[in-house]
């Protein structure tokens, strides 16, 4: 690959504080589901839970993508202060958990438990021990933003990895690695190809090219296991294609002010 971008290094909550302005591919998804799910989401009125699988995932990404010493910048490792009574950590939600953070956890570091960090460091072993992932990692940039407009609306993505040789790299964390891709597999439920088509249209808007496309994926249990997969080149096209045509419809509605709930005509109960 050619670089001609530079890409934007910021902290994950200055890239989310953005999402009502830019778009981005998990908005994406929610206006294939409900264009007015997605305006409300962007504007704030919904505001979703933090799940634990996304912290979990978040550190994971740290310290695989970026190195030990950003994860310790970060990230401190600990299960917390004893209750006395039971002989088991205090929960994050009561009053002695949240003492002993404000007294002991400065206020820019993220928690996470020993047990969290040695599956982390198992994980971190895996990837390492794949030639090809170890190969796609081994030089790049991880965690790079990207801003630029198409059909007039902002948008935004942020890279797990750029290997400026090989292509773009999203790392995913998975319980077993053969449901990654088949029918009714991760790849397919959570619409990756969506994903890999709205990074690849932006990327190519700013780069003026189309670069290839990995998946790395590692196994969060037993045995811990790393693949790779490559996106073939016409797969990549047709989710541009797809994810250009869903921009459009996103101008259209912030044009015209009006956000379809997809339910605007009777169904069918067949």
């Amino acid at each position: 690959m050619t670089r001609t971008i530079s890409l934007i290094q910021e902290p994950h909550e200055a890239y989310n504080e953005k999402r009502d302005e830019y778009l981005t591919a998990t908005a994406l998804k929610d206006f294939i589901k409900r264009p007015d799910l997605c305006r409300a989401k962007r504007a704030g009125e919904i505001v979703e839970p933090r799940r634990r699988a996304f912290d979990f995932g978040a550190a994971a990404h740290k310290l695989i993508l970026e190195g030990p010493e950003s994860f310790e910048a970060e990230y401190v490792v600990t299960d917390g202060p004893i209750n006395p009574k039971t002989g088991e950590p205090f929960g994050p939600s009561t009053k002695a958990y949240k003492a002993w953070f404000d007294e002991n956890i400065g206020s820019h570091l993220q928690i996470v438990s020993t047990a969290d960090k040695a599956t982390i460091d198992r994980m971190a072993a895996s990837v390492r021990a794949h030639s090809e992932a170890r190969h796609l990692l081994a030089s790049g940039e991880p965690e790079g933003v990207i801003r630029t407009s198409i059909h007039n609306v902002q948008c935004q993505v942020r890279l797990d990895f750029v290997n400026w040789d090989e292509g773009l790299v999203d790392f995913k964390t998975i319980t077993n690695l053969d449901d990654f891709y088949g029918d009714d597999s991760h790849y397919h439920r959570f619409d990756y190809g969506l994903q890999v088509g709205f990074y690849s249209l932006v990327f190519d808007k700013e780069a003026g090219y189309r670069p290839p496309f990995w998946f790395i994926v590692t196994e969060k249990n037993e045995p811990f296991h790393t693949g790779v997969f490559r996106m073939d080149d016409a797969a990549i096209e047709m989710h541009m294609e797809r994810a250009r045509l869903l921009i459009q419809r996103v101008a259209e509605c912030e044009t015209t002010g009006v956000w379809p709930t997809n339910y605007e005509e009777a169904r069918v109960i067949g």
